[in-house]
């Protein structure tokens, strides 16, 4: 139930994991870059943005330095604390479902975390819902799920040899639903097709589906060290081919950008 993976969300990212260590990491600073490419170039100057589920604020930072003004809206008090140390960011706690702003407020809105954490469709339209109405009409909306075809090569690949993929893996592959005892705490995994419908449904045009590390992110996953010229190659693979629709699915996170109709 969804009050059991909000307890576990609180745990996990309250005392277990630190986000920006993993985004220190080959992985995460392939994540972060592509993630700025597809993000900054939709983005006019001075922006208004509100980051959902922006955690301690690490794309609200380089936001603020780039000169738009950025509200964190966190459901971890810890998170929440440490972004708002980050000049020019204001931070709150908040739930993506029901936010506390005012009805097109913002230029630009980000949900890179809650719709991996939320359980049932209508709770991830909602948030959807939620992102769309404090953007003013034409604002974007971006979007960050976990595909369920990297968390099924993910698992496999660690997989002693000879051993069965488990049940529950294949249940991610076939349902999109997370097992409840799974040590991170999330409660669903998207298809590109999935994400674009839910984006749909909260009255969201679906202007591009990417994926944001793309293939190459995968491997970088279970490595501790690589050097520029690796990532360099990462990101010149996912901007070939993390557009198309099998691709895409095999990347740790994968990126829908909305307008607001």
């Amino acid at each position: 139930m969804q009050e059991d993976i909000d307890a576990r969300v609180q745990a996990y990212y309250g005392s277990e994991f630190d986000e920006q260590r993993r985004l220190e990491r080959p992985a995460g600073r392939l994540e972060m870059a592509r993630v700025r490419e597809l993000v900054a170039p939709l983005l006019a100057p001075h922006s208004t943005i509100v980051d959902i589920g922006g955690g301690t604020g690490v794309h609200a930072q380089w936001l603020a330095e780039a000169g738009h003004h950025v509200t964190v809206v966190d459901p971890v008090a810890r998170h929440v604390e440490i972004a708002a140390q980050i000049p020019g960011v204001e931070a709150t706690m908040g739930d993506a479902r029901s936010l506390m702003l005012e009805s097109n407020s913002c230029d630009a809105a980000l949900l890179f975390g809650p719709l991996y954490h939320l359980e049932s469709r209508a709770s991830r339209v909602q948030a959807l819902r939620e992102a769309a109405r404090v953007v003013r009409p034409g604002g974007t909306v971006f979007g960050a799920v976990i595909p369920r075809w990297a968390v099924y090569t993910d698992s496999t690949t660690t997989l002693a040899d000879g051993a069965s993929v488990p049940d529950e893996i294949h249940h991610i592959l076939d349902t999109g639903e997370s097992h409840p005892q799974a040590h991170f705490p999330g409660a669903h995994f998207h298809t590109s097709t999935e994400l674009a419908a839910e984006m749909e449904e909260a009255d969201l045009e679906v202007v591009q589906l990417a994926a944001i590390e793309g293939p190459g992110g995968l491997p970088l996953e279970f490595v501790a060290q690589a050097d520029d010229s690796t990532i360099d190659a990462a990101l010149t693979l996912v901007r070939a081919i993390g557009h198309l629709e099998g691709p895409r699915e095999m990347s740790p996170h994968l990126m829908g950008i909305g307008r607001r109709r």
